[in-house]
């Protein structure tokens, strides 16, 4: 807090004023970053709800790995909502036009920012590590332990996918729209 108020060259008492402490800065810090990275995401007004979810998802997603470290900080609390407000309206009209009724269409957007959220901070972890944390989690295990009994994970862990890319996002994509169409009881 001192460094802040020394780069903005007033006394730190004048930050607390408006900041209550490290944390609060941190978010203010880290949706101000994401507000710089993150694209205005224009879904068509011709786009059906499976469009429309990829285009929300791909512009959070992209706007949260762009915010990088700082990404922890974000959280589904009123200001990420309030930055997210334009693309989660065109979402769950679409959805509502579909025929989803609301309470489901509030389920679908709540589980849909919620893999865009575990994506993004994967990502943003694995290139801070400098590794593929899952794998590097799973050779640790297996070398633990008799990888003999784990053959499938085993060689995974000799030949693993890469589910950092936008593939793996694609991959989360398709499972959870295929999900969401057979839940629902009366999609149009």
């Amino acid at each position: 807090m001192q460094a802040v108020a020394n780069l903005l060259g007033v006394d730190r008492k004048a930050i607390h004023n408006h900041v209550p402490d490290r944390e609060a800065l941190a978010t203010l810090v880290a949706l101000d970053a994401l507000a710089a990275n993150s694209t205005d995401v224009q879904i068509p007004e011709d786009a059906d709800w499976q469009t429309a979810s990829r285009i929300y998802a791909y512009g959070l997603v992209d706007g949260v790995i762009a915010v990088g470290g700082l990404a922890r900080h974000l959280s589904q609390g009123s200001p990420l909502t309030a930055q997210t407000l334009d693309g989660t309206e065109a979402v769950l009209a679409r959805l509502i036009e579909a025929g989803f009724d609301q309470a489901t269409a509030q389920r679908y957007m709540a589980a849909l920012t919620n893999i865009c959220l575990a994506f993004a901070r994967d990502v943003i972890d694995a290139a801070q590590e400098g590794t593929a944390t899952r794998l590097h989690y799973l050779q640790a295990a297996l070398a633990e332990r008799d990888a003999d009994h784990f053959p499938h994970l085993s060689r995974i862990a000799r030949q693993p996918e890469d589910t950092y890319d936008r593939q793996q996002l694609e991959f989360t994509l398709d499972i959870f729209l295929a999900g969401a169409a057979a839940a629902d009881p009366d999609p149009r």
